[in-house]
């Protein structure tokens, strides 16, 4: 409606007859209010009062459309009532005047129901007023009611509505129709496909993956660890569930021999004979003769002799083959590497029979890629990490538990005590410069005569010495630095020098044959292998079956059945010539026994965040150890690829910032080792815990 603006005149007054109020001004000024139409005259003020006349309706204003009184600025000009809304429901409506200008609400939306129990609030989004109880008791499982008296109830919700217990482990919890929420007793941590024993700690809000018995550990990959070892080393390990060193499960199935006259290396499996895939390789050097398995990957370190050119690098070298044959790295080494063996820290040694050197190679490290290899490739180098003069020409290189590496030193098959001719040399790895001892028993010690060839150690740290110029077998005890010796003469004269876990000793006879001699050395006891070319080398497998290496073939001999035996001698592919850890299984069984178990577990959750690993063992510090790593991937395929993190050797290890995290899936590797042949850790127990 458009509002009329009239002139103030005397005939307009004189022809409107505006109400009048009898008697009081507030009847006046009700009246005047009643009106409500903007062409009326306000009234007259009654006779006597005092009150003057408010301006007509009517009369033009200050502004164009009205003043606002109170920022003093011009009003908004309107039409209606609508073109004064300012778009706000709760501060109330907008009116525009008689003059055409607006005017704010008279005051906000009032919104009251009169219940006590409500709370009443004007909202805005809905434009209207909203009456919200006020009887909520927190309580998922009771319904929160407002009455119309203004008192609150809290009826149970019906059995099975929809709640939350606030615990972590339960899972989908309901109301049990008398207002308790109850949880389900199935945990969140039950989604893990392949865990033998789940856990959930409310405490922490983590699951958990247990391993505690024979079962559980046979669902990992054990190597050179199980829960039944053929020769206990505690009474804990003769107990069901317990893990326990034992070299009797290795994986490490296969045995390297080096072809010396095709410069060639062989891999047989040492369960069938067969020649593995793509072998005989390239030695990539001249007159190969020194085979050092590493017992963590089976991978082999080499040693060309190169006596055809001994000062070419080309011809006397050392290499690190992969167990699939490939070059990790090759270094040459001028000199005649007739000495090779591998320290308990894994580093390789090897000796130069020319140069009567010792040399330490870093064996877990790679140098840069350099030339000289007779294939004319480039490899990475392995690095040197010293060089220390042997004071005679060494000839077989064998690692102790203890620290040390002994070498025997032989300028000719002669016997001789001449500590420069034939001698027993001991490098301690943490000081080689100083720390170096050589040792010559007395001449009775050892019937007579001395000299050496081939060099073991058995589990008491007493070395063995096959004494090729003697025909006999030395034994030297650094503990009571005293020496004893038996004679094979009779039977042939000794070479490479192998043992058992048992502590049995074969040594190799110069005919075609194998000696055994009991750790008490009473006897020796002839093994005929069949093959009938000149035997020069021994070792032994992860079954306890013995393996002599002759000029024609390489044969495995069972002796499970003592004194009964069997040879089978098997094609190498060439002429082999070997007598050093062909198998990995001495430094296994007796310079560092050591072995791991594997596990991956799914925690069922794509957004799992791994926490700890705990583990419960018997260990004895400085001697027997238990170390672990982990590894994390959204696949079980994704976890090859994915880098180990660094090993813990206390419990309980906090792994969230050292692996990958969130990911669905984890490995787990626990590695028992020991410093003493005699001692092993036994893993009793192992947990990993996650939260989603």
């Amino acid at each position: 409606m458009r509002r009329s603006m009239r002139p103030r005149t005397g005939e307009g007054r004189a022809a409107r007859r505006p109400l009048r109020a009898v008697g009081a001004v507030v009847v006046w000024g009700a009246a005047w209010l009643a009106i409500g139409s903007c062409v009326a005259d306000p009234p007259e003020p009654p006779p006597g009062s005092t009150e003057e006349r408010p301006p007509a309706l009517g009369d033009p204003p200050r502004a164009s459309c009205g003043v606002d009184e109170e920022t003093g600025e011009p009003k908004a000009c309107c039409d209606n009532d609508e073109a004064c809304q300012d778009g706000l429901y709760c501060n109330g409506r907008e009116t525009c005047n008689c003059w055409g200008g607006c005017e704010r609400a008279a005051g906000p939306i009032v919104c009251d129901d009169g219940i006590a129990c409500t709370i009443d609030f004007c909202d805005e989004e809905l434009d209207a007023c909203r009456f919200m109880t006020a009887c909520a008791d927190g309580n998922a499982c009771t319904r929160d009611v407002c009455n119309p008296d203004g008192t609150c109830s809290h009826p149970p919700t019906p059995l099975g509505f929809p709640c939350n217990d606030g615990l972590f482990c339960t899972a989908a919890s309901s109301c049990d129709g008398r207002s308790v929420c109850v949880g389900s007793p199935v945990s969140p941590c039950q989604d893990s496909t392949n865990c033998p024993h789940v856990t959930c700690d409310e405490a922490s809000a983590t699951c958990g993956c247990g391993w505690t018995d024979d079962i559980d550990f046979q669902s990992g990959t054990s190597d050179g660890l199980s829960t039944n070892p053929s020769h206990p080393l505690h009474p804990d390990c003769a107990e069901p569930g317990n893990l326990c060193l034992d070299s009797s499960v290795s994986t490490s199935r296969h045995i390297w021999v080096p072809n010396s006259p095709e410069r060639t290396v062989a891999k047989l499996d040492v369960d069938t004979g067969a020649q593995m895939a793509g072998f005989p390789r390239a030695s990539l050097g001249y007159e190969p003769s020194r085979t050092v398995q590493d017992p963590r990957d089976g991978s082999v370190w080499l040693g060309n002799r190169g006596w055809s050119s001994p000062s070419n690098p080309a011809y006397s070298n050392v290499v690190h083959f992969d167990v699939n044959g490939n070059v990790i790295c090759w270094t040459g080494l001028p000199g005649m590497v007739r000495a090779l063996g591998i320290d308990r820290d894994y580093n390789v040694w090897a000796g130069l029979w020319d140069r009567q050197e010792v040399v330490k190679i870093d064996g877990n490290a790679l140098g840069p890629v350099g030339s000289g290899a007779p294939d004319g490739r480039s490899y990475p180098t392995c690095p040197i990490l010293g060089r220390w003069a042997a004071g005679g020409r060494p000839y077989g290189g064998v690692g102790d538990a203890a620290g040390n590496v002994w070498f025997v030193l032989n300028e000719t098959w002669a016997s001789s005590f001449d500590i420069r001719v034939q001698a027993l040399l001991k490098v301690p790895i943490a000081n080689p410069t100083g720390g170096r001892q050589w040792y010559v028993p007395p001449s009775s010690s050892v019937g007579g005569c001395f000299s050496t060839y081939g060099i073991a150690i058995d589990g008491r740290g007493r070395i063995l010495i096959g004494s090729y110029g003697c025909g006999t077998l030395i034994r030297y005890d650094p503990s009571t630095n005293a020496w004893s010796y038996i004679s094979a003469w009779t039977h042939g004269r000794p070479r490479g020098v192998a043992l058992t876990a048992d502590g049995t000793i074969y040594t190799a006879l110069h005919n075609n044959k194998i000696a055994r001699i009991p750790d008490n050395l009473s006897r020796v006891d002839p093994i005929t292998l069949g093959a009938t070319c000149e035997s020069a080398g021994t070792a032994v497998d992860y079954a306890g079956r013995v393996w002599g290496v002759t000029y024609c073939h390489a044969c495995r001999v069972n002796v499970s059945a003592w004194p009964s035996y069997s040879s089978t001698c098997f094609n190498t592919g060439g002429s082999p010539y070997a007598y050093t850890d062909m198998t990995g299984m001495q430094h296994l069984l007796f310079t560092r026994p050591s072995g791991t178990w594997t596990i991956a577990l799914d925690s069922g959750y794509t957004d799992s965040t791994w926490h700890t690993i705990r583990w419960t063992a018997l260990e004895n510090p400085g001697v027997t150890d238990i170390s672990v790593r982990a590894r994390t991937a959204a696949t079980q395929a994704g976890l090859a690829a994915a880098a180990w993190c660094t090993s813990q050797t206390t419990s309980p290890a906090d792994i969230r910032t050292l692996v990958a995290n969130p990911n669905r899936w984890i490995q787990v590797e626990v590695t028992l080792s020991t410093t003493d042949p005699a001692q092993t850790p036994v893993l009793y127990d192992l947990n990993v815990d996650w939260s989603r």
